[in-house]
């Protein structure tokens, strides 16, 4: 079941890669189809930059890590004037996140350290349905993902970000 994450009046329901063996480039699926979105690397032949920019509709923006090709630390810069900081709680450990825009932080975390196929952002005590979840269709396959949003009040930049983690790291492991 598709819930999808809200943006403005869209709502994400899924990511999946436009090719299947490559992770260079996403699709932002949508709930109205026309409206789809894209997450790609800047520049796909140079190995020695990893920097990422997205575009939903005349939202856009850039993922860059802070320190060189030191991917623990990245950052969000959108077309809206927003920046976002995502740090891996544990240097070398990709499997749990603080993401920041400097007023609010959550902890965005996989549900299993080594597969990264399923990661779920948890803001209330309760252990009923975490406040976002991002799940791979087959298992250790990571070319598509649902999109679970439980009702959380959160602005779409932290959800991009959790979107970029999610696939971006869960396809370092398949490559």
């Amino acid at each position: 079941m598709f819930s999808g994450i809200f943006l403005e009046a869209q709502q994400l329901i899924g990511v999946s890669s436009v090719e299947d063996e490559k992770y260079n480039e996403w699709t932002l699926m949508a709930d109205i189809e026309a409206n789809d979105g894209t997450l790609s690397r800047k520049w796909p032949m140079m190995k020695d930059n990893i920097d990422w920019s997205f575009r939903f509709g005349e939202w856009v923006g850039d993922f860059k890590p802070l320190s060189g090709l030191d991917p623990n630390e990245w950052k969000l810069t959108s077309n809206e004037g927003k920046m976002m900081t995502l740090r891996t709680q544990w240097k070398g450990d990709f499997s749990e996140w603080s993401i920041t825009d400097n007023d609010r932080k959550i902890i965005f975390k996989a549900v299993n350290k080594k597969s990264l196929d399923h990661w779920v952002m948890s803001e209330n005590k309760s252990k009923d349905k975490p406040c976002i979840e991002l799940i791979t269709l087959v298992e250790d396959d990571p070319r598509d993902w649902e999109i679970q949003d439980n009702a959380c009040e959160l602005d779409k930049n932290f959800k991009i970000s959790m979107i970029f983690i999610s696939v971006f790291f869960a396809s370092q492991i398949a490559r």
